[in-house]
């Protein structure tokens, strides 16, 4: 698919974030260090700033009663878990992440006037990023990745605008929620939901999920209510190569495009100046 135009484009869309990441079998202890060769050598241009953070307890889509769990590594041995790194630009619009058996690349909107430079770009960069880890890793003496779940991330920030004004109208940015109707005796305060629908190949058998949530929150003023709307598709790849890998961000890519466009309303939709073709 490798970026395909859906023929759903927004002229102002709301996405503050987007992520492409994918968990890999667990790399060994002495990956750590290579780490941080990898970034003296290739990545520091780009990403000339670290810091250290809490490790990823990456989920992990199944398809029998329980549905999906977060993925627990047990480290035998060692007082406290692996680190996971994130190397940002300058500006800290991009970011990678990176841990024993996660690596993710995102973009965020860092300034009022920035814009989402679109899914090929992400692409692009995730296949590039990706693909000099795996590289290096091997270069020193380890396996080649071997990617076992892959996702994809659009965070959204829904402001006020003609056609909601507070937490209470949630329904008239989204389809998935109603009026609790006029039988209620208590005045709605605000709403918020979570969603979860499964991706099927064409032979009808599940491979991953896209899921959907809404939560009520506030812009940077502290006053001005806004709307988190996020979206994940995740699934594991067909092949653990680099090409199963960018194959099911493409299809997670796919799931959110159309999937967003199709639960919020159209009238918010025109407010982004949605376009088709």
């Amino acid at each position: 698919m490798a970026g395909e135009d859906l023929g759903i484009n927004y002229v102002d869309p709301p996405v503050v974030e987007v992520v492409a990441a994918a968990s890999f079998q667990r790399l060994p202890d002495l990956a750590l260090p290579v780490f941080g060769g990898l970034w003296e050598a290739s990545w520091y241009e780009r990403f000339p700033k670290v810091e250290q953070q809490p490790p990823y307890p990456a989920p992990v889509e199944r398809f029998d009663a329980g549905g999906f769990t977060t993925r627990m590594a047990l480290q035998f041995g060692a007082s406290y878990p692996a680190p996971r790194f994130w190397f940002l630009s300058s500006e800290g619009d991009e970011l990678l992440q990176l841990q024993q058996d996660w690596f993710a690349c995102n973009w965020r909107k860092v300034e009022p006037g920035s814009k989402y430079d679109r899914w090929p770009a992400r692409r692009a960069a995730f296949k590039h990023w990706y693909g000099s880890l795996d590289e290096h890793v091997r270069s020193r003496g380890m396996d080649p990745l071997h990617a076992t779940q892959c996702e994809v991330t659009y965070i959204n920030h829904v402001y006020p605008g003609p056609e909601w004004k507070d937490h209470r109208d949630l329904g008239r940015i989204t389809r998935l929620v109603g009026s609790p109707g006029d039988d209620m005796p208590l005045d709605l305060e605000q709403g918020r939901f979570g969603y979860q629908f499964l991706m099927k190949n064409e032979a009808g058998q599940p491979y991953g999920r896209l899921h959907i949530t809404a939560q009520p929150a506030y812009a940077g003023d502290g006053s001005t209510p806004i709307y988190v709307i996020e979206l994940t598709a995740r699934g594991a790849p067909a092949t653990p190569d680099l090409d199963g890998v960018l194959s099911l961000l493409d299809k997670g890519r796919d799931a959110i495009v159309r999937g967003f466009a199709s639960v919020m309303t159209s009238s918010i939709q025109s407010e982004w100046g949605r376009h088709d073709g």
